[in-house]
C-alpha cells in the first residue's frame, strides 16, 4: 500500500500487528472484504518484513 493510508486504517493495522485484533475478524468489523484483505496483507508484510506476491 504505497498511497497514504487513513488514520483509521493505520490504527486497525497496528492492532492486528500487535495481536489485539485477529486478522480473520476484519471482514466482519469493516464490512468490506477488499479493504480487510488489503489491511491483512499490509499487516502480514509488516509482521514478516516480506512482500507478498500477487497472483
Amino acid at each position: 500500500m504505497l498511497e497514504k493510508m487513513p488514520k483509521e486504517v493505520v490504527e486497525i493495522m497496528a492492532m492486528v500487528v500487535a495481536g489485539k485484533i485477529p486478522s480473520y475478524v476484519l471482514e466482519t468489523r469493516l464490512g468490506d472484504c477488499r479493504r480487510a484483505a488489503g489491511i491483512r496483507q499490509e499487516a502480514l508484510r509488516r509482521i514478516t518484513g516480506r512482500e507478498m506476491d500477487r497472483w
